[in-house]
């Protein structure tokens, strides 16, 4: 079970979890655990998208962008008693809770259970792995136009020949999502524009022209 990585380790999980749990809904920026709370479950995102954050002097940091088919609070799979992150809705958002005693007797009943959440735990390492890589060797203009690349080709609806990318996010969480500063996402963003490379409003960013956009500052 192991999907495309992109070149900052983002991998996109291509299978989803074979197990029980209880399917909850959540709307537009409510808490799906919090680092005060119990690690006792992972989660699988069924529906809508879910930022992963942790917090560090008064600042937020986004992990990751969650979508259907991810799993989110892996840290609950080690010997911790509470989550080391917050997951947040960033839109109306279905999840499914998987809690660890359930994990426990389906690995017991089945030994590719194990290999299925190793595997999970991997591709996570990937990605933070991938995360260190970007922060040490790329400007911040490279690792903005990195995390657009990577969200068209996570969630990005081809239209012709452009992209549509229902992003959703402010361009502050950009910044937390690249380890940038907001002005530094809103510059680049208009030089693009500027460039006719994209078209973008608060909810959408359109690629007028995705290969200029993969050569960009390359």
């Amino acid at each position: 079970m192991v999907g495309y990585q992109s070149k900052n380790g983002t991998v996109q999980q291509t299978e989803k979890l074979s197990l029980e749990g209880i399917e909850k809904s959540f709307k537009q920026k409510e808490c799906i655990y919090n680092t005060s709370e119990q690690a006792n479950a992972i989660y699988e995102i069924k529906s809508g998208r879910v930022k992963v954050i942790i917090h560090r002097d008064g600042k937020e940091i986004i992990k990751k962008i969650a979508q259907p088919g991810d799993v989110i609070g892996l840290c609950a799979l080690g010997e911790r008693r509470t989550y080391c992150e917050q997951a947040i809705s960033l839109c109306a958002a279905t999840v499914k809770e998987i809690s660890l005693s359930f994990i426990n007797s389906a690995i017991q009943e089945n030994s590719q259970m194990a290999f299925k959440l190793n595997q999970l735990l991997i591709n996570e390492i990937y990605m933070m792995d991938g995360r260190i890589r970007s922060m040490a060797f790329d400007n911040a203009r490279q690792r903005v136009i990195q995390c657009l690349l990577d969200l068209i080709e996570r969630e990005g609806e081809r239209i012709g020949y452009e992209y549509l990318l229902r992003h959703a996010l402010t361009h502050q969480e950009l910044a937390s999502l690249t380890a940038t500063s907001r002005q530094t996402v809103t510059s680049v963003l208009n030089e693009l524009k500027e460039e006719g490379i994209i078209k973008f409003n608060r909810q959408r960013i359109l690629i007028n022209d995705l290969s200029a956009l993969e050569k960009y500052d390359a």
